[in-house]
């Protein structure tokens, strides 16, 4: 078995030693990705030519999905983005809702454009034809809006994740701080004993300015007063108990 990229994120080789170490008689490879957000953070080679992965977040509160939104009469998500359930789960909440129609409705007032498109593409920000970084930072230092999020509601995290995971990574595991959990009921490795994720959140939409462009970033993130635990991790020196050797 081979784990590779073990020294780039901490907490992800340290998932991916563990599951090396517990020699799960179906795991034959384990890799640390370090190729950006399309993939999930572990991936696992499984007996029969399968790959499955496990997605690791540091934190309950971490945000879950990083898909990016536009806007052009209709909100829309990257089709690029892995993930096209996620993208269109968010759209469906921001069209014609009250806090983002106030917002575009502001927005333009401010800008005095006839009409407003936004991207989250440096590419489309650096044309006239976008509203651009500079135009974003100044109506936000106006106050004329009470902070970056447009658009704020409670999902069920949980069926959120799994369509960014599952459906856009091949992702069927998470590990959250100490928790390590299913994503669905599909489960390649057979550890039907892990109990599957189940948590409502927060689903937030915020624009994200950096320091040449902006983003408009869905987040969703678990409430941890309604988050269970797991008796199952894959941390390194935890007191729960390893999934894979159960």
């Amino acid at each position: 078995m081979t784990v590779a990229g073990q020294h780039c994120y901490d907490n992800e080789s340290d998932v991916a030693s563990v599951i090396q170490e517990s020699n799960h008689p179906q795991v034959i490879g384990v890799w640390h990705n370090k190729n950006g957000v399309k993939k999930s953070d572990v991936i696992l080679h499984i007996k029969g030519d399968l790959f499955s992965a496990v997605e690791v977040k540091t934190n309950i509160t971490d945000n879950l999905v990083n898909p990016r939104l536009k806007y052009d009469d209709t909100w829309e998500f990257n089709v690029k983005d892995n993930a096209k359930n996620v993208g269109s789960f968010a759209t469906s909440l921001m069209e014609n809702d009250v806090s983002c129609t106030r917002f575009l409705y502001r927005l333009k007032k401010f800008t005095k454009r006839s009409k407003i498109k936004l991207s989250s593409r440096k590419s489309d920000q650096n044309t006239c034809e976008f509203v651009g970084i500079e135009e974003m930072k100044r109506f936000f230092a106006s106050n004329i809006v009470d902070n970056q999020y447009i658009y704020k509601s409670d999902v069920d995290a949980s069926k959120v994740l799994q369509d960014w995971c599952v459906d856009g990574k091949r992702c069927d595991y998470i590990q959250i701080e100490d928790n390590f959990f299913r994503l669905t009921e599909d489960d390649p490795l057979g550890l039907t004993h892990v109990p599957v994720l189940n948590c409502i959140g927060s689903f937030h939409v915020r624009i994200s300015l950096r320091t040449k462009f902006y983003e408009i970033q869905p987040e969703v993130k678990l409430y941890k007063k309604e988050f269970k635990e797991s008796p199952y991790s894959l941390r390194p020196n935890t007191h729960k108990i390893n999934p894979l050797t159960t």
